[in-house]
């Protein structure tokens, strides 16, 4: 087994700072397949903080399938004092799979009493504000700006990783070691998507609002919060800037009239003449011909501007952000 060790300084933000406490770990595992039956788990790295303003990072690398025992052993050690650890889809494949590896090497350790926290969960259940084409590391990295030095994924390092058992190349060994360092090093930026986490469920009190030439609505509210980092938000529906505790949205007006649209479109059915939405329970009594499905672009109701209100506005801007 060989052990490596980075110290990095850096300014963590109130977001990381919350996140990733004295007691939390990142981690990330290099595996050489998804079959944790027969396949075996060759790198786990970890970060911890080690001070106000510095983090570590570990990696524990298995030399040869036969290695694997220790680097698992080394992790169990690691882990003495730490109550939260942070992944990105260790839900789902990470944890499992170390799960299963423990087990074949008669190690006996479980995670049921630590927190967990999934970054990729995480950002899924926050997709209607991120509205990204994926929700792999590599995407979420790039809409926070995280650049990475490695170009590689875990699959293409298998073969890799079979050849330096076999020859110990220092350059494989290199190309082992960069890719996961940097999938560990990029979880503390990414940790920043937990603030579009927490905006689900911020509070909003509009201050202001105002027509721009019938085309927009421009809506200025605060927030409960103060987030660290401007927060940009871009859908079908409106298009809002955060900065520290203060939101500015821009609603497109369509022939003058704001769209207010509703969550759970699945419950209303669209009323085709009159271009408007009902729950689905009163059309039980009207003519089939005269409504369609509603759907996720036509479940709303136009609005007229001058009618609205900081108060309606207030609670409506919640829902578009929590559902």
């Amino acid at each position: 087994m060989q052990e490596f060790r980075y110290v990095y300084e850096y300014s963590f933000n109130d977001i990381q700072d919350r996140y990733f406490a004295r007691d939390a770990v990142l981690l990330d595992i290099e595996t050489t397949g998804f079959k944790a039956s027969y396949q075996i788990c060759y790198e786990i790295g970890l970060a911890k903080r080690i001070s106000d303003n510095s983090y570590e990072i570990t990696l524990f690398f298995a030399d040869s399938k036969e290695d694997e025992i220790n680097i698992l052993q080394a992790l169990v050690n690691y882990l003495k004092d730490i109550n939260t650890i942070i992944t990105f889809n260790g839900l789902s494949f990470d944890l499992p799979f170390l799960v299963e590896r423990f087990e074949k090497n008669g190690i006996s350790f479980s995670f049921d009493n630590f927190d967990k926290t999934d970054l990729f969960v995480e950002a899924k259940s926050a997709s209607n504000l991120l509205n990204l084409p994926r929700y792999n590391q590599t995407t979420i990295e790039r809409f926070l700006g995280i650049l990475r030095e490695d170009t590689m994924n875990g699959g293409e390092l298998i073969p890799v990783f079979k050849e330096y058992s076999k020859d110990h190349d220092e350059e494989k060994l290199k190309l082992l070691t960069l890719h996961n360092h940097d999938d560990v090093k990029g979880m503390l930026p990414l940790l920043n998507i937990m603030a579009y986490v927490e905006l689900k469920n911020d509070s909003v009190s509009v201050t202001d609002f105002e027509l721009e030439a019938d085309t927009a609505l421009l809506v200025e509210a605060a927030l409960s919060s103060n987030y660290p980092f401007d927060i940009r938000i871009k859908n079908d529906y409106f298009y809002a800037i955060i900065n520290g505790s203060t939101l500015r949205v821009s609603f497109p007006l369509i022939d003058g009239s704001f769209k207010c649209y509703y969550p759970n479109y699945k419950n209303y059915v669209y009323l085709v003449d009159e271009h408007t939405v009902v729950p689905k329970a009163l059309s039980t009594t009207m003519n089939k011909a005269s409504y369609i499905k509603a759907t996720k672009d036509n479940c709303y109701t136009k609005i007229d501007p001058d009618t609205l209100t900081k108060e309606w506005l207030s609670q409506y801007i919640r829902r578009l952000l929590s559902c």
